[in-house]
């Protein structure tokens, strides 16, 4: 199947946007702060100096084995060292871990910047998986850590995604009271 017939389905982060009511899905540690963004009005969580964020993303009962989860967000990297987003299995196994440097050429990286406007980039939806629910895999936990070493380092963050993608259901037989019902062929002429 291509990847145009896939369905997108909800995305399973709640307040990945850092609007109202965030605080009930993510746990925070350390200095952070919500902010919006004066130009686009977008809301985002800053984390500095080790500060970290973490959320835990429950998988769905039974996806197709055919679905794909897609990850997303967009960020901000501060100062002169990498901030982390990690995403880790129930069981320990790490499936995912980016570093995020500053947007800044490296000798101008831990500077002040000359506007407040926060400059957010899109992290292009990376799939992961294969994701199977099972007794041990129930959960995915999604830490976003701070670099250490002062208030001007760390990372924004905000459009955190975690979408699950479906291939739409096709109809494969029909029955009504027990007797199979033969499934309408598709013409290729118009009915006028």
């Amino acid at each position: 199947m291509t990847d145009e017939k896939l369905i997108e389905g909800r995305n399973l982060i709640d307040h990945g946007d850092f609007t109202s009511g965030w605080k009930a899905t993510w746990t925070v540690t350390g200095t952070h702060g919500i902010y919006q963004d004066a130009d686009t009005g977008k809301d985002y969580l800053r984390l500095m100096d080790g500060a970290t964020a973490t959320c835990h993303v429950d998988l769905p009962v039974r996806p197709d084995s055919d679905a794909r989860y897609l990850f997303s967000f967009s960020y901000e990297g501060l100062g002169s060292k990498p901030s982390t987003v990690t995403i880790q299995k129930q069981g320990g196994r790490v499936i995912f871990d980016e570093s995020f440097l500053s947007r800044k050429p490296q000798e101008n990286a831990g500077t002040a910047d000359p506007a407040p406007l926060v400059e957010l980039r899109p992290y292009e939806p990376v799939e992961l998986g294969p994701l199977v629910r099972d007794d041990v895999n129930t959960k995915l936990t999604l830490l976003v850590t701070a670099a250490p070493g002062g208030s001007r380092e760390g990372i924004n963050i905000t459009d955190v995604k975690f979408d699950l993608q479906l291939y739409p259901l096709a109809l494969s037989e029909l029955s009504l009271d027990c007797r199979p019902i033969p499934l309408p062929v598709p013409s290729a002429q118009a009915v006028s």
